[in-house]
């Protein structure tokens, strides 16, 4: 192929000549680079944390930086030229995954912050976890998290504080209804801003009714 291109160069190539070349060149996969990334996944060099994966053709892979936010999701924005500076051996262990979300608050994969004591115990987020650990790994890490005492108290008290909220939420309806609708709050009680408070008033109400202090 080049003895035939350079016998038309020494000929005299014409412009469409050279650019029939050109397309058949540019169109020639890349030659073969030992130790470049060669499949999709997460990536760490130079302290930094990449996402590989492929273009929507498949022909071709790309990575996006992990740039990490103090609060809400972290994004992944893509980094031109970042995927010809990573090798194949900087490809993140499922551990190496994990460590990142145990040191940082935040899952290597999504760029999610943990917040279900779940996902903190383990470093990955309960969507993320079982396809970066693979589902048995992570089920098994699961049950471990959970039998710990920290992990156990977080989510007892997770669970309380989202019961209150909906407790919460419920009160708010019902003090927003008309007071003749047959969920709404009693006009007498209607100012206190939890049902907590009202509960409260209740029982005192009763007491000084039986004369009981």
């Amino acid at each position: 192929m080049i003895a035939e291109i350079s016998a038309q160069l020494d000929a005299g190539m014409t412009g469409r000549q050279a650019g029939t070349w050109l397309d058949f060149l540019f169109a020639q996969p890349d030659k073969p680079v030992e130790g470049a990334v060669s499949e999709p996944g997460l990536y760490a060099a130079d302290g930094k944390y990449f996402k590989v994966q492929a273009n929507r053709a498949g022909t071709n892979l790309y990575a996006k930086k992990l740039v990490i936010s103090e609060s809400g999701r972290s994004p992944f924005v893509y980094e031109s030229g970042a995927i010809r500076n990573l090798t194949a051996s900087e490809k993140l262990t499922p551990e190496q995954a994990r460590q990142f979300g145990l040191t940082t608050g935040v899952c290597a994969n999504c760029g999610e912050r943990l917040e279900d004591p779940i996902s903190i115990a383990i470093g990955l987020g309960t969507t993320c976890g079982p396809r970066i650990m693979g589902k048995e790994a992570y089920s098994a890490a699961k049950k471990t998290a959970k039998a710990d005492p920290e992990t156990a108290s977080a989510i007892t008290a997770r669970e309380d504080r989202r019961k209150a909220a909906q407790a919460q939420s419920d009160w708010d309806r019902r003090r927003a209804l008309p007071e003749d609708h047959p969920e709404a709050v009693h006009e007498d009680y209607r100012h206190f801003a939890t049902q907590e408070e009202a509960d409260k008033a209740t029982t005192a109400d009763l007491l000084a009714h039986f004369g009981i202090r």
